[in-house]
């Protein structure tokens, strides 16, 4: 038994030497093997698609290539292509083959050939012909608006511009958003805000002005009423074929109908409303103002002034902040998304005053903002009153900070009676540079401060 297992231990190593010397050679024979020559790589065909573009329809040819990553080239595809019936081509090489644009008819049969012989850039042959039908559909309609969104007045003008392509009838879906349900209607989601709209027209056949190429006009005049302003979403398809094979595309736009513009500013604890007379520009006085949280929970209201201002106080703790503000005068109201709408003020110094408490409204009027060192700082201050906006003469003090914010200088003078005081400030010629600050100062307070960059350029 243990002289078996001895001859068995011996043939088991000279079989793996075995084995292990046959793999060597193997492999040394094949490193030895030349590469095969350009001659026998080949061109593989692939397939034909239909592809849609915005002109019309093309043919995409997929190819492929024993090679790793080859290309085709323009001059030897149109050697070797062939499409018939016969039409005006154009070709264009992708990595995956190539594209073929022409002005194919919808609903005609053309044969796609390529005949054998065509060559890559890199030496690949196509060794067998092609020959391909090909039946180009019917173009899919397009439609979209021009305008995803738009105030308009209740008399003014209700034409929408619309571009559409390969669409043989038009539908029109016109949905109103009551004012009770603006505040819901702006958070909810897309398929919620269907339950919160009134459908005033379903599906509608209309018929459009044409204006331009593929641009057309959608006048709602006949279909909005002046009598009931507020938002409206407006929805457009255009269709092709019958009703079992219908294809359509679609798009929608929003649309507010009013005469009163509204402007909002909110703080932690107040919103400020102003409203103007989109007609005339003229301030509105006279019009109710609310605010609404998220939840559609009241804030407050305020009734706006002769100069079309109002404000009112909220609580932000309580409440949340305000989501959606609304105006409201008669039979016309208009409302404004304070998210959505929100303007970002980061860059900018927009804090403002509080024109019920504020003195004076000061500006500052410089001829440029850039200087370098030894040139004249000239600039001039305006001050006017807060509720007449007249000028008044005032005594002035102009405090002058380099970029340490050391005080480097106080101008003094007295406004006439425009508001209008004017100073000269000459800069050494060995002046940081960088950012200096202007303050005025009323009162012993300041209340307006402008930035001046001093720069060695």
């Amino acid at each position: 038994m243990r002289k078996n297992r001895a001859e068995i231990g011996r043939w088991g190593i000279v079989i793996f030497c075995f084995i292990l010397c046959w793999g060597w050679w193997v492999t040394g024979v094949r490193a030895t093997v030349p590469p095969p020559t350009q001659g026998k790589d080949r061109i593989l065909f692939g397939r034909i698609l239909v592809e849609e573009a915005g002109t019309g329809m093309s043919l995409v040819v997929k190819l492929g290539s024993t090679v790793k990553g080859d290309a085709f080239s323009k001059e030897e595809i149109l050697k070797h292509l062939q499409v018939t019936p016969p039409l005006p081509l154009q070709v264009t090489p992708r990595p995956d083959g190539f594209l073929i644009s022409g002005k194919f008819s919808a609903g005609e049969r053309y044969t796609v050939a390529l005949s054998p012989g065509m060559r890559s850039l890199k030496g690949a042959v196509l060794t067998r012909p092609v020959s391909v039908k090909v039946t180009i559909p019917q173009p899919t309609p397009h439609l979209t608006f021009l305008l995803k969104g738009r105030y308009v007045g209740r008399n003014g003008d209700l034409k929408l511009p619309v571009r559409v392509s390969h669409g043989d009838r038009i539908l029109l879906t016109l949905c109103h958003v009551p004012d009770r349900n603006l505040a819901l209607w702006e958070k909810a989601y897309k398929w919620e805000k269907r339950d919160l709209e009134e459908v005033t027209l379903k599906d509608e056949p209309v018929s459009l002005k044409p204006v331009g190429e593929g641009i057309f006009l959608l006048d709602l005049a006949s279909y909005v009423s002046p009598d009931r302003p507020g938002l409206y979403r407006v929805l457009l398809k255009a269709c092709r074929g019958e009703k079992k094979k219908r294809r359509c595309s679609s798009d929608e736009m929003f649309l507010v109908v009013t005469n009163m513009g509204l402007v909002v500013k909110t703080t932690r604890h107040r919103v400020y409303a102003w409203v103007v007379d989109l007609v005339t520009g003229k301030p509105l006085p006279g019009v109710t103002v609310r605010g609404y949280s998220i939840r559609n929970i009241k804030l407050g209201e305020s009734v706006t002034r002769e100069d079309g201002a109002c404000s009112f106080p909220y609580n932000l703790s309580a409440t949340g902040r305000p989501f959606v503000v609304m105006a409201e005068k008669g039979k016309d109201y208009t409302y404004l998304p304070v998210d959505n709408t929100r303007v970002r003020t980061a860059f900018f110094k927009v804090g403002g005053v509080d024109r019920e408490k504020a003195t004076f409204l000061a500006t500052f009027v410089l001829e440029r903002n850039l200087y370098r060192p030894g040139e004249t700082l000239h600039y001039a201050v305006v001050l006017r009153d807060p509720k007449t906006y007249q000028g008044v003469s005032v005594p002035v003090v102009v405090r002058f900070r380099d970029p340490k914010s050391r005080v480097l200088l106080k101008q003094r003078a007295l406004s006439d009676s425009f508001g209008l005081a004017e100073f000269s400030l000459p800069l050494p010629m060995e002046a940081l540079t960088g950012t200096y600050i202007l303050e005025l100062e009323m009162g012993g307070k300041v209340i307006k401060t402008q930035a001046v960059h001093v720069e060695d350029f």
